[in-house]
């Protein structure tokens, strides 16, 4: 138990009270935090997304047209990747290598 908190000072009721517990990470909004404010496991989730995408649009890419496909690009895979960027955007350069080589994949691909 991290934080207890009471509506009634006099009685205590366990069942009642509201509990905060400390966790190791958590999501909110979109946004992983961890427990050190580090965006590790952020932006490890956001690589995870982003490669399950660059899959399927290897496999579009033998069914639908190029202009059909940059349209989805545009709509899911840079979404994705702006969605929060003004909060976890300002990580160093060594931390974002990993978004450059996806999106030069993704690239290549279309």
């Amino acid at each position: 138990m991290f934080i207890h908190f009471c509506d009634s000072h006099n009685l205590c009721n366990d069942k009642l009270c509201k509990t905060i517990y400390r966790v190791s990470s958590i999501r909110y909004l979109g946004l992983t935090i961890d427990k050190h404010m580090r965006w590790n496991l952020h932006v490890n989730n956001l690589l995870m997304r982003l490669r399950i995408l660059s899959h399927s649009f290897y496999k579009l890419r033998e069914i639908l047209p190029m202009h059909v496909i940059r349209t989805i690009y545009l709509a899911l895979y840079k979404a994705i990747i702006q969605y929060g960027q003004l909060i976890w955007g300002g990580l160093s350069a060594n931390a974002l290598k990993p978004f450059r080589s996806t999106i030069k994949k993704i690239c290549y691909l279309m």
